[in-house]
């Protein structure tokens, strides 16, 4: 059987999170004998382009192109775009009717998505533009791929799979070999909204006013609509000596600053979202290096059991409170080895987070339907 992964960047680009998922997820497919290659919808760069794809009856966000390779596939798999256009379903549609038997599996990473869309300019028509066209998802798509318990997602059936990384991409970090008592801790994200570092910034800065001593360092790597609100509350709160900021990091630069650290950190404003429950990917990639996870929100892997190595904190706008972090940290750092910690860690990812064990149903229902 063969197919293909639409993408809307290379992926051999893409450095971010979710191209790795990507390059893992056809990897998984080959492993499977569901041979995928890989076509790119590329965005229009023109800035007029980039306006009017905003509008109901463009097509620019991508450009949906028309190949008749997807005539001779097995199934078609896609991940959603910003927003659904009218011209993806009549593109959809047009899969469908050269290739009647092919099986389309569109994968929505987040549900429900709409307050994703509130951060962007024009957000009202770009959240009429998607409810308008996504009513029309179930005339043409086969499944829904969800990282939630939902059965059925616009009135089409669902696919659970568990988010997860290709270890192979994600190495395991290397013992920081720290000799003072600093606690590093690192934060890798586009940042936006829902992150919500904030409670974390404005709970650093209420531990020193209340006389804390430890020396703590927050690493944040990485660019976004959030970071110049980030670097605000660091100068307004005098941390420049204990949040550093790097911008985008790749390859060695970004495996250095995993290599300093021994905490991390996932998402702290999905109650922004209404989402109550973390699938993201940052978790996978954290536990993969062997490092601990603090989130501010339930994290889907840990819901059934007891991880020593994640500390949870109320998914809502309340500060961070530091000294439990501190106490978390000594838990960890005073009863283990760094390297120990890191082998457990690591472990876990082997047996939780391998993106071939988390793609099962998607690979299941393709050769088997």
């Amino acid at each position: 059987m063969k197919g293909i992964f639409i993408t809307y960047v290379p992926t051999e680009k893409d450095t971010t999170g979710v191209g790795k998922k990507i390059r893992g997820q056809i990897q998984a497919f080959n492993k499977n004998d569901l041979y995928c290659s890989e076509i790119t919808m590329y965005h229009s760069t023109s800035k007029l382009m980039r306006l009017l794809y905003k509008f109901p009856f463009y097509n620019g966000a991508p450009i949906w192109k028309w190949d008749t390779c997807f005539e001779q596939i097995d199934y078609l798999y896609m991940r959603r775009p910003l927003v659904v256009s009218g011209y993806m379903i009549k593109f959809l549609k047009r899969i469908k009717k050269r290739n009647p038997f092919v099986k389309i599996i569109y994968e929505i990473p987040t549900y429900p998505y709409d307050k994703e869309l509130y951060s962007f300019k024009f957000r009202h028509l770009l959240i009429w533009k998607d409810r308008f066209n996504r009513k029309k998802l179930h005339d043409v798509v086969d499944r829904i791929v969800t990282l939630t318990d939902d059965k059925i997602i616009f009135h089409t059936p669902t696919l659970k799979i568990l988010n997860g990384v290709d270890l192979k991409e994600n190495s395991v970090k290397k013992i920081s070999r720290n000799n003072d008592e600093t606690i590093q801790i690192c934060a890798v994200a586009i940042f936006k909204e829902w992150h919500g570092y904030e409670r974390v910034l404005y709970g650093l800065a209420q531990y020193y006013h209340n006389g804390g001593t430890r020396n703590i360092v927050c690493h944040f790597v990485g660019d976004g609509s959030e970071l110049a609100f980030y670097k605000k509350i660091v100068d307004e709160k005098q941390l420049n000596e204990h949040v550093k900021f790097y911008g985008m990091l790749k390859d060695q630069e970004l495996i250095s600053i995993y290599n300093q650290c021994r905490l991390s950190l996932e998402s702290f404003g999905s109650y922004k979202k209404n989402i109550k429950i973390s699938c993201g990917l940052k978790s996978r990639e954290m536990l993969a290096r062997g490092l601990p996870l603090i989130a501010g929100n339930h994290v889907d892997l840990f819901m059934d059991r007891d991880f020593p190595y994640f500390l949870e904190f109320p998914n809502n706008d309340s500060i961070i409170d530091f000294q439990k972090i501190i106490d978390f940290y000594d838990r960890i750092y005073t009863t283990e080895s760094e390297e120990v910690v890191i082998q457990k860690i690591r472990s876990f990812a082997e047996n939780h987070v391998d993106i071939e064990a988390g793609m099962k149903t998607v690979i299941e229902y393709i050769k088997c339907g």
